[in-house]
């Protein structure tokens, strides 16, 4: 049989095993034609599509962050505010991931708590010049771990201690052993090295990836069978960007998956564009498809291990590189942003690590002021409707390409409440309607994120979305609707439309 990828006006058949990565290039084919009549949004509530981690959405700060001075201080003065602390815990349930180039920079030492906490030698830190964190740094960082309620996925160092070309575990141990011992539970799992593919880039060393995969083996003794071992943390993007697959990729996964090294949470790394890709990307249906694309990648390599895991977006955000000025911490955002949300569930993803916290362009609460940028308040209401729920829904046409509207379904947190959701692209207004059994539902409340492309802040339903007197996170109310009545979304807008005790829903949507 033959699989039809539909773009716009074109239509591109095709073998059975082409995949959005595959069809990227396609793309670039298709001149833009006028938009068609949007159909009735149909939700599949009888069967569930996916089910993803209740953790799906967690969030990520950088190493550079617990192992730089300067950084550290930006860090620990947002990490004492307790108005930010509130902003940090609405994230709850998710997982904190401590991650980055930065951590193949930085060695651990129990026994040293202090300003002398730095640099080892002299100048920048490199895998053969690490700096030093001793145990204040680290107890403040798992005590803010427990404040927030989110436990810790710490990524270690692989490069700095390698003997004979291999990892020497001893340092990592320490630190592993001596949090077990006084905060146990506090770091739920444990990373090895970050994005293997850019070692070369960054520090000129490369390390093979048979022995890669030997190393995951020693770390997985360290740790032991209970021990959740996460990874290999690898980046996609420049696969994903050029439409290929990833080889290499594919084949650490296997490997780190074939000889007793097997990781609990098989982890990428994508982001949509580069720092210095034009902003109009943040709204090209061809870039958001790279989402698709890259989970799906992602899934395939999994599934190519003797023991495959739950594949997670380790680390992802707009763009790549600390973001792009002028977007990636704007409303402009927001696109690329709620469109991940909704297709790493939808293709095959347990969930996804949001970079980052407070550090560089993307960070989603400003770093200078602690003020919640938009991409946050697009990830705390999406928190607020989902609850904790696992479950992802169909909606008819969720899977084809270049899609100017783009709706997701997930099961709400009530029994039988459905939660539609998505970003319209187009220049213009769109009128949404929706098709039974949405239609009969027992209630509905809408919520229309909107705002000014660049801008700072982003409406809900009008309003500027904003924490109130005390700095806490409101609980935010929809506007009730009929159930049957057509949803008004402004142009380059996005939604959320929460429908309550669903016809045949119960069953699926069972909370």
């Amino acid at each position: 049989s033959k699989a039809t990828v539909s773009v716009l006006n074109c239509v591109f058949t095709t073998p059975p095993s082409l995949t959005m990565r595959a069809a990227l290039p396609l793309l670039a084919l298709c001149a833009a034609a006028p938009a068609a009549a949007v159909p009735a949004v149909n939700v599949d509530v009888t069967r569930v599509q996916a089910r993803t981690d209740r953790r799906y959405l967690s969030i990520a700060e950088d190493s550079s962050s617990l192992a730089l001075m300067d950084k550290w201080t930006a860090f620990d003065r947002l990490r004492s505010d307790a108005n930010t602390t509130k902003l940090v815990a609405a994230f709850a349930p998710a997982y904190m991931r401590i991650g980055g180039t930065m951590c193949d920079c930085v060695k651990y030492d129990m026994t040293q708590c202090g300003e002398e906490e730095g640099v080892i030698g002299e100048g920048v830190p490199t895998p053969s010049n690490p700096t030093m964190v001793g145990r204040c740094r680290w107890e403040k960082l798992l005590k803010y771990s427990q404040a927030t309620g989110l436990p810790l996925l710490f990524d270690l160092n692989v490069l700095s201690d390698r003997p004979g070309g291999k990892w020497d575990p001893t340092n990592a141990a320490a630190l592993i052993d001596w949090t077990n011992r006084h905060y146990p539970g506090v770091v739920a799992g444990w990373e090895l090295g970050n994005e293997p593919e850019g070692w070369k880039r960054n520090f000129n060393m490369t390390v093979d990836r048979a022995v890669l995969a030997e190393d995951f083996v020693t770390l997985r003794k360290v740790l032991g069978l209970d021990g959740v071992m996460v990874g290999p943390d690898y980046g996609i993007q420049g696969c994903i960007s050029a439409g290929i697959p990833c080889p290499a990729y594919e084949e650490l996964v296997a490997m780190i998956g074939s000889n007793g090294g097997a990781v609990n949470m098989s982890t990428y790394h994508d982001y949509n564009v580069g720092a210095a890709d034009p902003v109009s990307g943040f709204t090209d249906p061809a870039i958001l498809d790279r989402t698709r694309a890259a989970v799906e990648e992602a899934v395939h390599a999994n599934a190519l291990s003797k023991t495959p895991a739950p594949v997670w977006l380790g680390e992802g955000a707009t763009a790549s590189g600390g973001g792009t000025p002028g977007a990636s911490g704007t409303y402009t955002a927001t696109f690329i942003w709620l469109d991940k949300l909704g297709a790493i569930g939808r293709f095959g993803g347990a969930g996804l690590m949001r970079q980052s916290l407070f550090g560089g362009r993307y960070a989603l609460i400003d770093p200078d002021t602690a003020a919640p940028r938009p991409t946050y308040w697009v990830a705390v209401l999406f928190k607020q409707l989902m609850s904790d729920s696992d479950v992802v829904l169909a909606v008819d046409g969720d899977a084809a390409a270049n899609r100017t509207l783009r709706v997701y379904a997930r099961c709400g947190g009530a029994p039988g409440s459905v939660v539609v959701f998505g970003t319209s692209l187009a220049g213009e207004a769109v009128t949404l309607p929706f098709a039974a059994p949405l239609t009969n539902a027992a209630g509905r409340a809408d919520y229309i994120l909107s705002g000014e492309q660049g801008g700072a802040g982003v409406n809900l339903n009008g309003v500027p979305m904003a924490v109130d007197a005390t700095g806490s996170v409101l609980r935010f109310v929809g506007k009730p609707s009929q159930p049957d009545a057509e949803l008004q979304l402004p142009a380059l807008s996005s939604f959320f439309t929460v429908f309550s005790s669903v016809p045949g829903a119960a069953g699926v949507c069972s909370a």
